[in-house]
């Protein structure tokens, strides 16, 4: 027999305050995050119409390009529907433009090209909500668009089709693009095909693999169909045989994907589709390389943005600054700060910036307040990019950044407040599988106020648990502390103490 699962009534309510912040409310709910399943993928309700559109195309033969983006969710995007649909037998290719050349999303060349070589439906993925303009150009020309994005739309959106779950019923409101292309592909197939995803994971798992991948390079919450999407991902790599996947250290799989950030479109479209086991070992390496080398250059140039956000300045402009470490950089200085940040810099003619957020604070707000500066803007509440009309303009948009920035006022962060007695083996449990962890289900972090401590030498002891905490630094004396304890699923670990009157 299994082990007995756990009952959601029988959790105290501190606990379920925690869970709460999991997107965790009932029974069905709880069970969903502890054993996830792909059975568990929502199909989509209001798509029908469009899957019925996309097999017109495929059984007419007629030509489908699937226009993608450069970033790993972007590709991995791309390579969800590529092969899913060739799988369904349709006539299908991708295109992914170069940023620095033809910038982000569809371009109207690009797609007066498609037109030229007799392409009569494009499906964007990771992209397409905002560019109206393009999508209004396709239509003139005679092709049909599908939008498939998981970027936040803009108070007016393309006239077209549109799969996006911040607009429709496709599935989890904070899908990866990489999820919201699964998602279309499992809705096409189980509406047509009649194909269920569990089918679809044991005929292509190279689907959830990609998805997998896609959903944790993009930093999207570790919730819902997220965490789904990456359970299942996680337990075909552990036996995978197929290639690239099986050359990925089977570890850590944060670990392992990140040097597939580092290589844009070249390294690591070249990585995620080769059929050659020497080569996909060899891509890796290199791209580990270039990672490491990567992260090494950050750490040397960060130095001037730390400067300016050590002043107190949280939309700063550094001159001659790597574009391709703008969005690093601006990690790293949320992460120093705690507060929400934007780097900018010259790139050509024009400027370019990234920003960074903490989760409780909607970057985009900036944008309601700059948007005449811009030429382009979009992205996340918490992670986000944009570009700039005019050089004039630099300082207008600084200083409106800046004041909106500096009003955040960062928290202390965690969990819920839970009784030293709910401290126990049966939270350990349930905390381990919690497992993965990652962005919107880190490792939990609880507050434990006026608990009595006492110092034996190096050792700090509370009574009466039937569990040990492992401290990292002593306290100075017995007394009561208020403490934060992080679980890990293994352990449980005081992060900080604090006397009482701290909180």
């Amino acid at each position: 027999m299994g082990e007995e699962k756990i009952k959601y009534d029988e959790l105290s309510e501190n606990i379920k305050i925690f869970l709460k912040k999991r997107e965790i409310f009932d029974q069905k709910t709880l069970d969903v995050f502890l054993y996830p399943s792909v059975k568990d993928l929502k199909i989509g309700n209001d798509a029908d119409e469009i899957v019925s559109l996309l097999n017109d195309y495929i059984r007419e033969g007629k030509k489908i390009m699937i226009w993608g983006d450069e970033d790993v969710d972007g590709i991995t995007s791309t390579l969800i529907l590529l092969y899913g649909l060739k799988n369904a037998n349709a006539n299908v290719d991708f295109y992914i433009p170069k940023r620095n050349k033809e910038g982000y999303g569809l371009n109207k060349d690009g797609i007066k090209e498609i037109k030229d070589n007799g392409y009569s439906l494009i499906i964007t993925v990771d992209c397409g909500i905002s560019n109206i303009e393009e999508v209004d150009y396709a239509k003139e020309i005679g092709l049909e668009v599908i939008i498939t994005d998981h970027h936040e739309p803009k108070e007016i959106v393309p006239k077209t089709y549109i799969v996006n779950p911040k607009l429709t019923d496709i599935g989890y409101r904070y899908l990866a693009g990489a999820g919201v292309a699964l998602k279309f592909y499992l809705t096409y197939l189980n509406r047509v095909l009649k194909i269920s995803p569990r089918d679809v994971i044991e005929i292509m798992p190279e689907i959830f693999l990609y998805a997998m991948t896609g959903t944790i390079s993009d930093r999207v919450p570790r919730l819902d169909e997220n965490r789904i999407i990456v359970v299942e991902g996680e337990k075909l790599l552990k036996n995978t045989d197929i290639i690239p996947f099986n050359v990925l250290p089977k570890e850590d799989i944060e670990t392992s994907i990140r040097p597939l950030l580092s290589g844009r479109e070249e390294l690591t479209l070249k990585f995620l589709t080769t059929k050659s086991k020497d080569e996909a070992l060899n891509i890796y390496n290199a791209l580990k390389e270039k990672s490491l080398n990567y992260q090494s250059k950050l750490e040397k140039i960060f130095n001037e943005a730390k400067i300016e956000f050590m002043k107190g300045n949280y939309a700063v402009f550094i001159e001659n600054y790597p574009v391709e470490f703008l969005g690093s950089t601006a990690n790293l200085g949320k992460e120093l700060t705690g507060m929400p940040v934007f780097v900018l810099t010259k790139n050509n003619d024009e400027i370019v910036g990234e920003g960074r957020g903490p989760d409780d604070f909607n970057l985009l707000t900036v944008f309601e307040k700059t948007k005449d500066y811009l030429s382009s803007y979009g992205g996340h509440k918490p992670a986000c990019g944009f570009r700039m009309k005019k050089i004039e303009y630099l300082p207008y948009f600084l200083s409106i950044a800046n004041n909106i920035l500096k009003e955040y006022k960062p928290k202390l962060q965690y969990d819920a407040e839970i009784k030293i007695e709910e401290m126990n083996r049966n939270l350990l449990k349930l905390i381990s599988l919690m497992k993965p962890f990652g962005k919107g289900n880190e490792k939990p972090l609880f507050l434990i106020k006026k608990v009595f401590v006492k110092k034996e030498g190096f050792k700090n002891i509370i009574e009466n648990i039937d569990i040990e905490l492992k401290w990292e630094t002593a306290i100075p004396k017995d007394g009561y502390y208020n403490i934060l304890v992080e679980g890990d699923g293994e352990n449980f670990y005081v992060k900080r103490w604090e006397l009482p009157d701290q909180y």
